[in-house]
């Protein structure tokens, strides 16, 4: 075959790429013998939903440096944070009120179009609270609280312990029986 000819044909052959991928990878000694045990490398486990929460008046919000104050307020008047609408789901709702905050998605979904929780149908999934550290003050008491009081309607319902309305957050963990 003439050197034209034989550069034709190597031309024309297609180059496998995910078969050269796939021969030319490393698997490291682990990954190897659980594939010779036949042990699950990979798997789906339940989803986790991060709850957001915030103090009162101070739910965070997202925009662009060139928006207007005045379009930004217009559209975050009325947005509900999860916070906010899972108050308003222990008001109405009382089955809701036998939850915590980070218990309740595992007995309703977040529809984060409109902004509710709505009764799940199928499915799992565990709420997790954000992370604070316990020098975020009221934040952190706050957070407390949400994790150990069950059916929360307000802010205000949150500082009530046996009856006492405390004044902040902090007050209300220390004189509940959190501690």
């Amino acid at each position: 075959m003439s050197q034209k000819r034989k550069k034709e044909v190597e031309d024309e052959e297609a180059v496998d790429e995910i078969n050269a991928y796939f021969d030319g990878r490393y698997i490291c000694a682990s990954e190897a013998s659980y594939r010779i045990f036949g042990f699950p490398i990979h798997h789906r486990s339940i989803s986790i939903l991060r709850l957001s929460f915030h103090l009162p008046g101070e739910k965070s919000c997202t925009f662009s440096e060139n928006e207007t104050l005045e379009k930004v307020v217009r559209r975050e008047k009325f947005k509900l944070s999860q916070l906010e609408s899972f108050f308003i789901l222990n008001r109405s709702d009382p089955n809701a009120r036998q939850y915590t905050y980070d218990q309740i998605p595992q007995h309703y979904v977040w529809n984060e179009t409109d902004r509710i929780w709505t009764v799940r149908k199928k499915g799992k999934q565990i709420g997790r609270l954000l992370y604070t550290h316990h020098s975020a003050g009221e934040l952190w008491y706050l957070r407390l609280l949400l994790s150990n009081i069950r059916g929360p309607t307000s802010f205000q319902a949150l500082k009530t312990i046996n009856g006492v309305q405390y004044p902040t957050f902090k007050d209300a963990c220390i004189n509940s029986e959190l501690f």
